[in-house]
Protein backbone atom coordinates (compact mmCIF):
# COMPACT_ATOMS: atom_id res chain seq x y z
CA UNK A 1 0.00 0.00 0.00
CA UNK A 2 1.32 3.40 -0.91
CA UNK A 3 1.34 5.92 1.77
CA UNK A 4 1.66 9.65 1.52
CA UNK A 5 2.69 12.86 2.87
CA UNK A 6 1.27 16.23 2.44
CA UNK A 7 2.38 18.76 0.79
CA UNK A 8 1.35 22.35 2.31
CA UNK A 9 1.16 24.40 0.13
CA UNK A 10 -0.90 22.31 -2.22
CA UNK A 11 -2.66 19.23 -0.50
CA UNK A 12 -0.49 16.53 -3.09
CA UNK A 13 0.23 13.63 -1.71
CA UNK A 14 3.16 12.22 -2.88
CA UNK A 15 3.78 8.11 -2.61
CA UNK A 16 6.29 5.06 -3.17
CA UNK A 17 4.46 2.28 -5.23
CA UNK A 18 5.63 -1.09 -3.77
CA UNK A 19 5.83 -3.72 -6.95
CA UNK A 20 5.47 -7.26 -5.92
CA UNK A 21 8.46 -9.71 -7.22
CA UNK A 22 7.72 -12.50 -9.10
CA UNK A 23 10.19 -15.48 -10.80
CA UNK A 24 11.55 -14.33 -14.38
CA UNK A 25 11.28 -18.47 -15.10
CA UNK A 26 9.17 -20.58 -14.94
CA UNK A 27 10.56 -24.33 -14.57
CA UNK A 28 9.04 -27.67 -14.04
CA UNK A 29 9.47 -30.58 -12.32
CA UNK A 30 7.88 -32.68 -15.03
CA UNK A 31 7.61 -31.31 -18.96
CA UNK A 32 4.47 -30.31 -19.48
CA UNK A 33 2.36 -31.47 -22.93
CA UNK A 34 0.26 -29.12 -24.39
CA UNK A 35 -2.80 -30.21 -26.82
CA UNK A 36 -3.18 -27.08 -28.94
CA UNK A 37 -5.72 -25.64 -30.55
CA UNK A 38 -7.84 -27.26 -33.02
CA UNK A 39 -6.74 -24.42 -35.22
CA UNK A 40 -3.39 -24.71 -34.48
CA UNK A 41 -3.90 -28.64 -35.57
CA UNK A 42 -2.30 -29.44 -38.82
CA UNK A 43 -2.26 -33.28 -40.18
CA UNK A 44 -0.58 -35.19 -37.34
CA UNK A 45 0.31 -33.00 -33.82
CA UNK A 46 3.82 -34.84 -33.74
CA UNK A 47 4.39 -32.56 -36.87
CA UNK A 48 3.01 -29.43 -35.54
CA UNK A 49 5.53 -26.60 -35.74
CA UNK A 50 7.72 -25.10 -32.08
CA UNK A 51 6.60 -21.50 -33.02
CA UNK A 52 2.74 -23.33 -32.58
CA UNK A 53 3.01 -25.59 -29.91
CA UNK A 54 4.68 -22.31 -28.08
CA UNK A 55 1.30 -20.42 -29.31
CA UNK A 56 -0.99 -22.94 -27.98
CA UNK A 57 1.31 -23.12 -24.76
CA UNK A 58 0.93 -19.34 -24.09
CA UNK A 59 -2.52 -19.42 -25.14
CA UNK A 60 -3.66 -22.41 -22.27
CA UNK A 61 -1.23 -20.98 -19.92
CA UNK A 62 -1.69 -17.10 -19.77
CA UNK A 63 -5.29 -16.71 -21.85
CA UNK A 64 -3.28 -14.85 -25.16
CA UNK A 65 -5.32 -15.37 -27.87
CA UNK A 66 -3.14 -16.98 -30.64
CA UNK A 67 -4.05 -14.02 -33.19
CA UNK A 68 -2.41 -11.41 -30.93
CA UNK A 69 0.95 -13.92 -30.93
CA UNK A 70 3.80 -12.69 -32.61
CA UNK A 71 7.07 -15.29 -33.02
CA UNK A 72 10.06 -13.36 -33.60
CA UNK A 73 12.74 -15.96 -33.56
CA UNK A 74 13.06 -19.68 -32.82
CA UNK A 75 15.94 -22.21 -33.65
CA UNK A 76 16.82 -25.59 -31.80
CA UNK A 77 20.28 -25.99 -30.03
CA UNK A 78 22.53 -29.07 -32.05
CA UNK A 79 23.85 -29.75 -28.39
CA UNK A 80 20.80 -30.41 -26.46
CA UNK A 81 17.81 -30.20 -28.93
CA UNK A 82 16.05 -27.81 -27.49
CA UNK A 83 13.94 -25.31 -29.48
CA UNK A 84 13.69 -21.53 -28.09
CA UNK A 85 10.77 -19.76 -29.08
CA UNK A 86 10.79 -16.13 -28.76
CA UNK A 87 7.37 -14.31 -29.08
CA UNK A 88 5.58 -10.71 -29.13
CA UNK A 89 2.41 -9.90 -27.89
CA UNK A 90 0.68 -7.76 -30.09
CA UNK A 91 -2.97 -6.21 -30.59
CA UNK A 92 -4.06 -4.97 -33.97
CA UNK A 93 -0.71 -5.14 -35.54
CA UNK A 94 0.82 -2.89 -32.70
CA UNK A 95 3.22 -4.88 -30.03
CA UNK A 96 1.94 -4.70 -26.62
CA UNK A 97 5.04 -2.84 -24.46
CA UNK A 98 6.82 -5.63 -22.00
CA UNK A 99 4.66 -8.59 -24.11
CA UNK A 100 7.75 -10.93 -24.41
CA UNK A 101 7.92 -14.39 -24.07
CA UNK A 102 10.43 -17.35 -24.25
CA UNK A 103 9.37 -20.66 -24.69
CA UNK A 104 11.64 -23.64 -24.58
CA UNK A 105 10.34 -27.21 -26.03
CA UNK A 106 12.08 -30.24 -26.10
CA UNK A 107 12.59 -32.80 -28.98
CA UNK A 108 9.01 -34.51 -28.01
CA UNK A 109 7.21 -31.39 -28.38
CA UNK A 110 7.29 -31.15 -24.57
CA UNK A 111 7.52 -27.32 -23.03
CA UNK A 112 10.05 -27.44 -20.50
CA UNK A 113 10.13 -23.81 -18.97
CA UNK A 114 9.16 -20.24 -20.12
CA UNK A 115 9.65 -16.90 -19.03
Amino acid sequence: MATGIPMPSTGIKTFTPKLKIQPLFNVYEAPITITPVSSLLGPTTSKLPKSDIAAAYLNAQHGIPTSQIKITSAYTDAATGITHVYAQQTIDGTDVANGLANVNINSDNQVISSS
